[in-house]
């Protein structure tokens, strides 16, 4: 079957990044991103290329972020992160790879932030609460996310599904109604401070150092996401 080739090949390729990082430029020099990129795309739903073929993407991605981010690298990972979010392998290296990229340029941020990074990360992080490499990977790409303002001067996105979204709460409580209307609005709004904070962000952060103490990167990383929604509110 072809999706069995595909991820022999993704464990292949697995192998030899991990293997040597000498080997990662000559890999990047082939091909090897744009190919990875059409696999895990086309076999989105498949477990095991999404296991093996998403930390290859992160060694690649080190190597040529921007490269990553022109082949479709956010939206992809942003995608197999929903559809496996069960997988806590997945959600871990997701959430590697998009911290990797919150550390490059501002265009590299701004696809992270018009992607729906930062409501994907939060949504991860209480299913995830208790694994570690979760948890460091989206407070690290989150801090990176909020020190540079890259949504300024964009406008926020056009609401014309909000009533919508009212009308399927009609005869819910007012408090309901309230935090889905907040929550919306925050959603498209081209503030990244405004929606990690709409998205419980400074609870989560809260949680996360609550429940690893003696992680020294998760404290520093949840510490730094609250240091700059402090500054920027």
């Amino acid at each position: 079957p072809i999706a069995e080739v595909q991820s022999q090949a993704c464990l292949a390729l697995l192998n030899i990044t991990h293997g040597s990082k000498e080997l990662h430029p000559k890999l990047a020099s082939l091909g090897a991103a744009e190919v990875l990129v059409a696999s895990l795309r086309t076999h989105l739903a498949v477990h095991t290329i999404q296991d093996y073929g998403l930390p290859v993407l992160r060694h690649l991605a080190a190597q040529a972020p921007d490269r990553a981010v022109d082949l479709g690298a956010v939206a992809l990972v942003r995608d197999a992160m929903r559809e496996h979010w069960a997988s806590g392998k997945v959600q871990g290296t997701g959430c590697g790879i998009l911290q990797d990229l919150a550390q490059t340029s501002g265009e590299n941020k701004t696809a992270l932030l018009t992607s729906g990074c930062i409501e994907l990360l939060l949504d991860v992080a209480l299913p995830f609460q208790a694994v570690p490499a979760v948890q460091r990977g989206l407070f690290a790409a989150l801090a990176g996310l909020l020190q540079h303002p890259a949504l300024r001067g964009l406008e926020a996105e056009p609401g014309d599904d909000l009533e919508l979204a009212l009308c399927a709460l009609d005869g819910r409580s007012p408090d309901l109604r309230q935090a889905t209307v907040l929550r919306a609005i925050a959603s498209r709004s081209p503030s990244a401070a405004l929606r990690v904070a709409a998205r419980r962000g400074v609870q989560l952060a809260l949680q996360a150092m609550e429940e690893h103490l003696t992680n020294a990167a998760i404290q520093q990383y949840a510490c730094a996401t609250l240091q700059r929604l402090a500054t920027q509110s």
